[in-house]
Formats: C-alpha cells, structure tokens, sequence
C-alpha cells in the first residue's frame, strides 16, 4: 500500500483502530472513516501517516478528543472531522482548547458530561471544564442552567432545537388541517 493516496472506508462496520492500523502506508493523503461504528482509537493508530492531508471522522461514536491520538497529525493535516460524534467536553479536550483551529470540525454541542450538553465544544472555554472546577463544590455544575424569564438564549444550539420543533409541529398541524378540510 505504499502508493494509495485515499483511503474510503466510509459506512463500515469498523468499531476499533488499532495501533498503527496505518503502517507503512506513509503515502496515505486523505482516509474516509465517516459513517461508520468507530468508538475506539488507539493512541498510536495515526502515528506513521505523514502525509494525510484530510482525516474524515465524522457520524462515528467517539467520544473521546484526546491529544494523544491526534498529535501525528497536527503538523501534516489541514483537516479532522469529527462532526456528528457523541464529543465528551471533559478536561481531554483541553488542548484543543489552548490551540483552536479552524483545522477541527467538531459537533455542534457537547454529549456530556451532564450538564455541558448545551455548550458548543468550540466556544468552550478553560475555566468551564470540570477539571478547573472547584473541588469542594457539593453540587456539580450545570452550565445549561438559564434563568426562569431566559431559557434559551438565542443564539444556543438548544434554541435553535426548540424552533426547529416547534416549526415541525406547527407545520404538521397545518398539514393535518388541511387533510381533514379536503375530507
């Protein structure tokens, strides 16, 4: 496999990347791993990929965003995907947070831990992550929390969510009048 440049294994049942799943595939510019099962990366799974260029991620199950499967490729990739994937905002992804690139394509909101789901991972900032949290608070904190008379702020994601459904049903029942009218 030394003169492959792409790699399609899109919509496959692949759930686990080994360790060096890539060896001697240093040729590699861009793999297509969206749509698939994967919720598993080993740490050195990327690490003799020197060329890639695009890494597709996206609409697997990877929670996890930690630098040490990533570092391989900070200094060859122009672009990781890791949109539509259950992101946890937890202190591994900190270092994306220290170096925000544009090179990212992260979720729309974080799946957890409970209480950031409402948060977008790329305007997450340091002090929110519950490793700079204070130790001895009793409750921990839920930053989804808004005030009683403000919800939904409207720029969140989870107003946007509210709108789109409140759309749905409104068009629905235009729908379903219509039908029972032509009846």
């Amino acid at each position: 496999m030394t003169s492959i440049r792409l790699v399609n294994l899109s919509h496959s049942d692949i759930s686990h990347i080994h360790s060096n799943a890539f060896q001697n595939c240093e040729h590699i510019g861009e793999i297509d791993l969206s749509s698939s099962l994967i919720s598993t990366i080993d740490i050195h799974a990327f690490d003799q990929l020197e060329n890639v260029s695009v890494l597709n991620l996206k609409g697997n199950l990877i929670r996890s965003f930690e630098k040490s499967i990533f570092q391989p490729l900070l200094f060859t990739v122009k672009q990781i995907n890791l949109d539509n994937n259950p992101i946890q905002c937890d202190c591994t992804i900190e270092w994306y947070l220290e170096q925000r690139s544009d090179r990212f394509k992260l979720p729309d909101v974080c799946t957890g831990p409970v209480g950031y789901e409402c948060l977008s991972p790329t305007e997450l900032q340091k002090s929110q992550l519950s490793c700079y949290q204070n130790g001895n608070q009793t409750k921990k904190r839920n930053l989804c929390e808004r005030r009683e008379n403000d919800i939904l702020g409207k720029e969140s994601s989870a107003y946007l969510y509210e709108l789109n459904c409140n759309l749905f049903s409104l068009i629905i029942f235009i729908f379903a009048n219509k039908i029972l009218f032509l009846l």
